[in-house]
Parts: C-alpha cells; sequence; structure tokens
C-alpha cells in the first residue's frame, strides 16, 4: 500500500501538469483566433464592410428627424436601444469607432465563454481541457464570424448569460432583467418568458417586463418621449407584425444564409430562392424544394413547428432546482432557452448563433465530468457526445475553407446550423428533463 501511495500520487500530479499545458494551448489559440478576428474585422472596416460602419447613415437620418424604420428594402431592424449603444463607438469615427467596437466584443466573446465555464462548477480551469476544446471548436468559427461582421449579437448573448448567472444564484428578478433587455435589443430573448412561467416565478417575469420597458423606453433620454414611442411603433409595424401574421416569404427568409427553422422550411416546402443568382456562381437563382407548399399550408406548417419546439421547451424545463445541481440546472435551462431562440427566429444568421457555448458546455460536462463530480450514464453521455460531435461536424465542415464558396453555400442551403441546432435542443431537452427527475429528492424553489 505504501508504494502505491507515491504513484497515485505521481499519476494525479502528472494528470495536472497535462490539464494546466492543454489548457494554456486552448488559451494562446483562443488569443491567436481573436487577433485574426480583429485584423480581419480591421480590414473589412476599410473597406466598408461593417455592421458599424453600414448603419452610420442611419444615425444622420436619426439626427435629421427622418424615418429610419420602413424605409428603402426594408428599413433599420432592431429597436433604437441598439443606436443608443453603437453611438459612442460611432461617435469615435469610422476607423477608430470600429476598432474600438471589435475590441470590446472580443471581450464580450471570450467573457461569455469563461463564465460558460465557470458557473458550473465555480472556477473554468477545473473543467477538463477537452470539454474545453470541445467548447472551443464548436464555438471559434462562430465567434470569428460575429467578431467580424460587428453585429450586436454578442450583446445579446451576454444579456443571456448574465440572466442565467442571476438564476444560478437565486436572483430571479436581476434574472428577469437581462432577458428583458436583451429582448429590447432583439425580440427572442423574450423567451425567457417561457422559463419563468415554467418556474412560477414572479420576480422573473416582473424583471423581463421591466427590462424591456428599460429598453423600450431609454433612448427617451436622447431622442426625447414622442419620438422614442412613434420610432417603437414603427419598427413594430417593420419587423413584428409581418411575422406575427405570416408575411409572404421573400429572399431574406428563404435565402440559404437564414439558419433558422422558418428558413430551411421555407427552402425546403416552397419554391423560395435557396442561394441567390450572382455575377459568378450560381448566374441563376438556385431553389431546392422538394415541393410547393401554398401560403396558408406553409403558414399551418411552420406554426405546428413552433407549437412543437415551445412544447419541448415547456416539457423539459425544471420548476425547481436543486442547491447543489442548482448552476448547471441552469445552465441546461438557459442553453435550451437560447437554442429555442435561435430555431424560432424569423433570420438567425450562421453569426447569430454566438449562444452555443451555453449549450455547448452543458452537453461537454455531461461526456466529460470535472473531478468529483458523478459521473453521467453511458447512454447520456453517449447522447450528449453525438450531439455535441455532430454539432461541430456541422459548424467546422460547412465553412468554405473545407468545401470551398460553392459547397459551403450548398451546406448551409440544407441547413447546417440549423441541424446543429437542432440535434442539440433535442438531447439537451432529454437530459434536462432526466435531470430533473434525479433531483427531484432534494430540491427547493428558485425565483420564487
Amino acid at each position: 500500500m505504501e508504494q502505491e501511495r507515491p504513484a497515485a500520487s505521481d499519476r494525479g500530479a502528472e494528470a495536472l501538469r497535462r490539464q494546466r499545458r492543454n489548457l494554456r494551448i486552448l488559451l494562446i489559440l483562443a488569443g491567436l483566433v481573436s487577433l485574426l478576428a480583429l485584423i480581419q474585422g480591421q480590414h473589412r472596416s476599410r473597406k466598408g464592410r461593417n455592421a458599424l460602419l453600414k448603419w452610420a447613415p442611419v444615425f444622420e437620418a436619426v439626427e435629421q428627424g427622418e424615418p429610419i424604420y420602413g424605409v428603402g428594402e426594408e428599413g433599420y431592424p432592431t429597436l433604437p436601444i441598439t443606436l443608443l449603444l453603437m453611438a459612442p463607438f460611432h461617435a469615435l469615427g469610422p476607423l477608430p469607432g470600429a476598432f474600438a467596437w471589435a475590441l470590446a466584443r472580443i471581450l464580450l466573446a471570450w467573457w461569455l465563454v469563461w463564465k460558460c465555464l465557470q458557473l458550473p462548477t465555480g472556477r473554468a480551469r477545473d473543467v477538463p481541457w477537452i470539454a474545453q476544446a470541445a467548447v472551443f471548436l464548436l464555438c471559434a468559427r462562430i465567434l470569428h464570424s460575429e467578431i467580424q461582421h460587428a453585429n450586436i449579437n454578442l450583446w445579446v448573448a451576454a444579456c443571456v448569460m448574465a440572466a442565467t448567472v442571476g438564476w444560478a444564484r437565486g436572483r430571479a428578478g436581476a434574472s428577469g432583467f437581462w432577458m428583458g433587455l436583451g429582448a429590447g435589443l432583439k425580440v427572442t430573448p423574450a423567451l425567457g418568458l417561457v422559463l419563468f412561467a415554467k418556474a412560477r416565478s414572479l420576480r422573473g417575469l416582473a424583471g423581463l417586463a421591466a427590462g424591456l420597458t428599460t429598453a423600450i423606453a431609454l433612448p427617451a433620454v436622447w431622442l426625447g418621449a414622442r419620438r422614442t414611442w412613434d420610432m417603437t411603433q414603427a419598427w413594430g409595424e417593420q419587423m413584428l407584425l409581418p411575422y406575427l401574421q405570416g408575411r409572404e416569404l421573400g429572399l431574406r427568409q428563404t435565402e440559404h444564409i437564414n439558419q433558422s427553422l422558418l428558413g430551411l422550411l421555407g427552402r425546403w416546402t416552397t419554391d423560395g430562392v435557396a442561394i441567390p443568382a450572382r455575377e459568378s456562381w450560381p448566374t441563376e437563382a438556385v431553389r431546392i424544394g422538394l415541393f410547393d407548399l401554398g401560403p396558408d399550408a406553409f403558414r399551418n406548417l411552420h406554426l405546428a413547428v413552433v407549437v412543437l419546439v415551445l412544447a419541448g421547451l415547456w416539457w423539459a424545463l425544471p420548476r425547481r432546482c436543486a442547491v447543489g445541481q442548482r448552476p448547471v440546472l441552469a445552465l441546461g435551462s438557459f442553453a435550451a432557452v437560447g437554442l429555442a431562440m435561435l430555431l424560432l427566429s424569423e433570420r438567425s444568421w450562421k453569426h447569430h448563433h454566438v449562444l452555443f457555448p451555453l449549450a455547448g458546455t452543458y452537453l461537454a460536462l455531461v461526456v466529460w465530468p470535472p473531478l468529483g463530480w458523478p459521473s453521467s450514464s453511458a447512454r447520456a453521455r453517449a447522447w450528449a457526445g453525438g450531439a455535441l460531435g455532430f454539432a461541430i461536424l456541422c459548424v467546422l465542415g460547412s465553412g468554405e475553407g473545407v468545401l470551398g464558396k460553392r459547397g459551403a453555400d450548398w451546406a448551409e442551403a440544407f441547413g447546417a446550423y440549423t441541424w446543429a441546432t437542432l440535434a442539440m435542443f433535442v438531447v439537451l431537452l432529454g437530459l434536462l428533463r432526466s435531470q430533473r427527475a434525479a433531483v427531484a429528492d432534494e430540491t427547493v424553489e428558485i425565483g420564487a
């Protein structure tokens, strides 16, 4: 026995050294990806291909009192709060502003990943390096793409992550407020309503209402109350009502870059354009519809799928969380909501999938639990590992570097990101449901 103890100690020390070495490698890779995204983002900015620069005319229109919704091809797609968010960076000038905007979102990206890894265990470094590597593989390309495109998706993801942290710590009001604030940036975080309603959390629901009200009202400091209200109404008429009423599908709904369920169904079940014509390829619009549903039939099909997703979410989300399991259940619950956001959005471009770190971390921890955690069943590990591996394959295997420009377009047309989201969503719902049952005997209500 005395000879076995040093051997076991040596093995433990070696495992610790391996963990630290591999984590350093991952940090270096993360730094390189960040640097590459920053350089390529500045290159795009010099060419004017940057969301902050793209919306510069909108700032001018606002300053001159001109409308920004319902003009041009469609109009500005989000509520005025997003202009308020971008205003300090816009004020710095085109290139300095774009650089500062990129730096801020790089920090948000890695804060998001770090918080996902840190929340379940208390220390990110306690998560096995192979689990961290899996999360990195799943998310690096998406985060890189979002930083280049310079949109506001990382700010939305940060709100969802802050809501997750608040829920894990029993601060239901704060959690709801962050989800409401995120819903002001983009509508889909309003799906947090399902989670708070299932938990019967009045504080969560009140927080969500307060956050959304704040997001809508805050621009009044800049624009005035009357104009802010008029702009909010104009945005609703442009973006919200047509979706709720089942607008006729157009290119924005069916184009291959749209990885929502609406986009996938629109390409597969109607005569909508999957890949638009270009000067090089394709010279004629590509359609991949298996059949051509009429508007009413398609609307009913999409509505049925939306109901199915919401029903699955309601079925899996816990009403109560065990004290020791609370952070894990919180992460899994908000990961499920985040995936539902991507599936049910009218438009989910590939860089909108910045919410993948939540689901990726939850699934990775099922496959590779930290030291001291109980091991998951072989069946749970198989399902979680299969979904995570499939999602990584869809994300990395659908890129231009692997398939070329044409192949990448075809992969997106057939819904590479949508299938990745669906696979993780379905498996995550099953895991959440089983985890609920496993901790049912020692639970406390959260957010009451």
